[in-house]
């Protein structure tokens, strides 16, 4: 992969993730046409992720067994609202697990039907980072699809 490849990262792919496992956003670079706050950047020849806001390919491992990949942020959370981990299919299609203060009820059964899952084979989900981070490691496990409800202090549980 060539240093100069730029990307959103809604558009980073399996292939991406694995040429280059880990990616960071182009902040310095968000003025420059065709590049918008969610262009990253690969950051290649690296093998350690300095565990500050970089994405790092990820592990999946669902209840039914199911491995899949994807990326979260690395940074020193288990938050998943501050990782984000996100599973990314062979089709281009991601799989976010945060919802933040957005209303999930057609998400969550779009991502459902796009894994060929029910909830009770894909939860509980272990995520982990398929390569070292610096500082806290970069894992966690999820019980259901999360977001804010309308106060935006209190965690809820989508399924």
């Amino acid at each position: 992969m060539k240093a100069a490849t730029r990307k959103s990262v809604a558009a980073l792919t399996l292939a991406d993730l694995e040429t280059c496992p880990i990616w960071e956003y182009a902040l310095d670079e968000e003025s420059l046409p065709g590049q918008d706050e969610t262009t990253v950047r690969p950051c290649v020849g690296r093998t350690r992720a300095s565990g500050v806001g970089e994405l790092v390919r990820t592990r999946f491992i669902a209840a039914n067994g199911r491995l899949m990949f994807g990326f979260a942020v690395a940074g020193g959370s288990r938050d998943p609202g501050v990782a984000h981990p996100v599973i990314v299919l062979a089709s281009g299609q991601h799989i976010g697990f945060w919802f933040g203060a957005l209303h999930a009820s057609r998400e969550v059964p779009a991502a459902y039907a796009v894994l060929e899952m029910h909830s009770r084979e894909l939860f509980p989900l272990v995520y982990r980072a398929d390569v070292p981070v610096a500082g806290p490691p970069l894992f966690g496990e999820l019980s259901a699809f999360l977001g804010l409800a309308s106060d935006l202090r209190t965690v809820v549980e989508y399924r």
